[in-house]
């Protein structure tokens, strides 16, 4: 009978010093409400060490220390080089080798959030993280963690949860112009009735292309960026004056009060009485 998890190569050429593999087994609470890992380790390669996986239903990260990695997923061939990050939906094919020397650490993970927030990385960015040098202390701590057995659900929880949200808070860069005069547009047209085809036309590109492109700069779609702008106008005037939630849905340029209240409800939770009761009552 084979007693080696699925996903795990214990055998592998190349492999010049190794710590691990460490496995780490989380409480039922863990695996249904936290991130949890699964197993890693801590290797020095060098060719021919190549590792070839089809599907597996985990997520990978690497933290390179020293050296290069080889990388081909979902249509992307990269090198990641020392500082660098890879996050991998092991769902998906994918390939790693070395051809000199590189020293990293790894580890798989599952648990709550994390396809949404693969999802999201990969959307943005891709697998690949360049110079992320903040992450190497959190790639020792859970190394640290497997090693010693004895690591809390909470404490792994949490160190992959800053990692990914280490990677997601990449550091921002100026809108490009046409993003920059469409969401001006927004902020000083969003009480009209304008359309996502209008939008793009102040940024001088199609609708397909500024949706695109609008999406990976801001991290949304023009629509939901529309919305939310007409949302935040509609708090102040729930806060700020007396009038009515159809007064103030009409003066947002929503459709209709149930339209409004529906879409406020749906972001934030509690209704537009709701939340003008909850501040007036402070």
């Amino acid at each position: 009978m084979n007693s080696v998890p699925e996903g795990v190569i214990l055998s592998e050429a190349g492999i010049l010093e190794k710590d691990g593999i460490f496995f780490y087994s989380a409480s039922d609470f863990a695996r249904e409400n936290l991130f949890y890992p699964m197993w890693g380790a801590n290797y020095l390669c060098t060719a021919p060490y190549a590792v070839s996986h089809r599907t597996f239903d985990a997520f990978l990260l690497f933290y390179i220390a020293d050296g290069e990695l080889s990388f081909t997923c979902r249509s992307q061939s990269f090198v990641a080089r020392a500082q660098d990050v890879v996050l991998l939906d092991c769902k998906y094919a994918h390939e790693y080798h070395a051809e000199q020397p590189v020293r990293f650490y790894w580890f798989h993970f599952r648990g709550a959030a994390s396809q949404a927030y693969c999802d999201r990385l990969w959307e943005r960015a891709g697998a690949h993280f360049p110079n992320h040098p903040e992450a190497g202390q959190l790639f020792v701590r859970m190394q640290q963690l497997l090693r010693a057995q004895t690591g809390s659900d909470d404490s792994c929880s949490v160190c992959i949860h800053r990692l990914l949200a280490s990677l997601n808070a990449a550091p921002s860069r100026a809108l490009s112009p046409p993003v920059m005069r469409a969401r001006n547009y927004m902020f000083a047209h969003y009480q009209e009735n304008i359309s996502i085809d209008d939008i793009a036309a102040q940024a001088a590109l199609s609708r397909y292309h500024f949706s695109r492109i609008f999406r990976m700069e801001t991290g949304t779609s023009p629509h939901s960026y529309l919305t939310e702008v007409r949302l935040l106008h509609a708090k102040q005037l729930l806060l700020e004056t007396s009038d009515s939630v159809e007064q103030i849905a009409a003066a947002c340029a929503f459709c209709s009060s149930s339209n409004f209240i529906r879409t406020f409800r749906r972001i934030n939770g509690l209704t537009p009485a709701k939340f003008r009761q909850m501040f007036h009552s402070l």
